[in-house]
């Protein structure tokens, strides 16, 4: 069965729209690339708040493509329950080329300074 809005805890994903890297909604309403900073909820009302920030953010062209993520909260640190999304959490799995690491700012780099 399919989980719900409102079925355990989640955050909100979407690809910012300037460079394509992932991130994640806060609970300030700001987008954040670390899933550490990201609003975990399983309250459904709370839920749909985010996701109707995440659409009026599709709409300013900030980012695109956002959705709600599972995710096990261990302490106050959200960690995805997919393969698919620790992938994501976790930055790119190939090298950049040369060529675009340090054309656009940020590409190729996580918060922690590694690639």
């Amino acid at each position: 069965m399919a989980r719900r809005m409102g079925d355990g805890p989640r955050v909100v994903t979407a690809n910012r729209l300037r460079d394509g890297v992932v991130v994640y909604l806060t609970g300030s309403g700001e987008w954040t690339e670390d899933i550490c900073g990201a609003t975990a909820t399983d309250d459904p009302d709370h839920q749909q708040r985010l996701a109707a920030r995440a659409a009026a953010d599709v709409s300013a062209r900030v980012v695109v493509g956002p959705y709600a993520v599972p995710v096990a909260v261990e302490g106050s640190t959200p960690r995805p329950l997919s393969r698919r999304e620790r992938i994501r959490a976790g930055g790119p799995t190939v090298g950049l080329g040369a060529t675009l690491r340090g054309a656009i700012p940020g590409v190729g780099r996580r918060q922690d300074g590694h690639v």
